[in-house]
């Protein structure tokens, strides 16, 4: 993939994919097959922190196609409560990596360690 060669001596690189609604198989087909054409080292699934408990794991059920071994939480600044995230972690045993904390991306990107995302749970305050 030529746009991707260009990143060559980067240590890390992000390939997002546009949104897709989980209830469209036929285009996460077409990112999955997008996806295949580049070598990844991990695959994270990306949710909104302001989902229902119940359309996450709708969601993580339907994306399990893309393997993804970790989670990325967007829009804490927008959440009001975070105890949905360790729910949805725990259910389907996949940890949280990462979390994201406004709009200007690499800059709002947390990494998610366990303390700081205990204290984000138990204060319901995002402290950073």
């Amino acid at each position: 993939m030529p746009h991707v060669r260009k990143f060559k001596t980067k240590d890390l690189i992000f390939i997002d994919t546009v949104g897709r609604s989980q209830n469209n198989l036929e285009l996460l087909k077409d990112i999955k097959q997008f996806i295949s054409s580049v070598k990844v080292d991990e695959t994270f699934l990306v949710l909104n922190s302001t989902s229902s408990l119940k359309t996450m794991l709708d969601i993580a059920e339907k994306f399990e196609l893309f393997n993804y071994n970790g989670l990325i939480f967007t829009k804490l600044d927008e959440s009001v409560s975070f105890g949905n995230l360790l729910n949805l972690s725990s259910t389907i045993e996949v940890p949280i990596k990462f979390l994201t904390n406004g709009q200007t991306i690499p800059d709002d990107i947390i990494a998610a360690d366990s303390d700081f995302v205990a204290n984000l749970v138990i204060s319901g305050k995002l402290n950073r």
